[in-house]
């Protein structure tokens, strides 16, 4: 009996130690992989998003300056950045409200008409998107408004509060993201590159760290 109960124990013990050895470094190697992965989300997140600002840094153009007047008239500006001069009616202006983990971000639409002409009753063409970025830079006074055209157009929950009020946006409108520049859309994308570029470094450096210690694992 007692020999018997030495054997078990033994055997449990050796068990034991066998399945500690292998399993802590598979566990290892599984956490380095997968720490990859994970860094390459982001990667890829932010390489998107800077793609999106390049594109939009390039294809905007040089700066065309236009009216209101001229654009509700039919003439279509010659590149997407540009300075419109006419009266921003602040008084019809929506402000959308979102909630996000650094805190709320409101997003400002304001329509911008031709001298002398009502907002109600007419199709407006020319509106602005003013960011938090931009917001201080605005004055309804301004006797132009810059910036560059934005890819989207209006969200439809402000067309509709727009639509509330009479004021009926045109379904070629622009939406001007105030006070932008495609400068500023190149330095975006290069920032959002490099942050990119900070994620991609991780990935391989987990990637090479785990098929370092599998390769070591292999060959002892």
């Amino acid at each position: 009996m007692h020999r018997l109960a030495r054997h078990r124990g033994n055997r449990a013990h050796t068990d034991r130690v066998t399945t500690d050895g292998f399993s802590r470094p598979a566990r290892r190697l599984s956490l380095w992989y997968g720490g990859a992965i994970v860094a390459l989300t982001p990667t890829m997140t932010f390489l998107v998003i800077s793609t999106v600002y390049a594109i939009i840094g390039a294809t905007r153009g040089p700066l065309t300056r236009t009216s209101a007047a001229a654009l509700e008239a039919g003439t279509a500006p010659t590149s997407r950045w540009i300075e419109v001069s006419g009266i921003a009616d602040t008084r019809d202006s929506i402000e959308l409200t979102y909630r996000s983990r650094a805190g709320p971000l409101h997003d400002w639409y304001v329509p911008v008409i031709a001298p002398g002409r009502e907002p109600a009753g007419h199709a407006t063409i020319v509106f602005l998107y003013i960011g938090g970025r931009h917001r201080r830079d605005f004055s309804k006074t301004m006797p132009t408004f810059s910036g560059t055209v934005s890819l989207s157009s209006l969200p439809n929950q402000a067309k509709a509060f727009f639509a509330k009020r009479g004021l009926q946006a045109d379904p070629h409108h622009l939406l001007i993201n105030f006070g932008d520049t495609p400068g500023e859309s190149f330095n975006d994308a290069k920032q959002l590159g490099w942050t990119a570029a900070g994620f991609a470094a991780v990935a391989l450096i987990c990637f090479a760290v785990g098929r370092s210690r599998s390769k070591r694992a292999a060959s002892a």
